[in-house]
């Protein structure tokens, strides 16, 4: 019954482009003195390598942090409540999660909360 509610595409695409340089990071860390000794001859990026891999902790915290910060870009962090077929709560659309009490409100404006008593 749930809906999709998903993020934005200049989030979405950011999220993707930052999960590039994640997967772009780790292949570095792990295979860039491969990549630039043999296949690209590159002294710069030799360097580059070099400097990651000798800081390779700092390296690693920054490269998930992009990823986290990438995998947030894509939550929406959407929570709807409907009561048949009527919309009791947005979370969208307030900014907040519901509280009991104005659930329980909210469901005795709807008449469906006859069973239901405040505590």
């Amino acid at each position: 019954m749930g809906e999709l509610y998903p993020a934005s595409t200049a989030a979405l695409v950011m999220a993707q482009m930052l999960q590039y340089v994640f997967w772009i990071g780790l292949f570095l860390v792990f295979g860039g003195e491969w990549l630039f000794a043999s296949v690209l001859p590159s002294e710069q990026g030799l360097r580059a390598v070099r400097t990651m891999k000798a800081n390779q902790m700092w390296t690693m915290i920054f490269l998930f942090a992009i990823n986290m910060y990438a995998s947030s870009l894509t939550s929406t962090g959407a929570f709807e409540v409907w009561y048949n077929d009527q919309l009791v709560h947005s979370k969208l659309a307030t900014g907040h999660a519901p509280d009991v009490g104005d659930m329980l409100r909210q469901f005795k404006a709807f008449d469906a909360t006859a069973q239901i008593t405040d505590s």
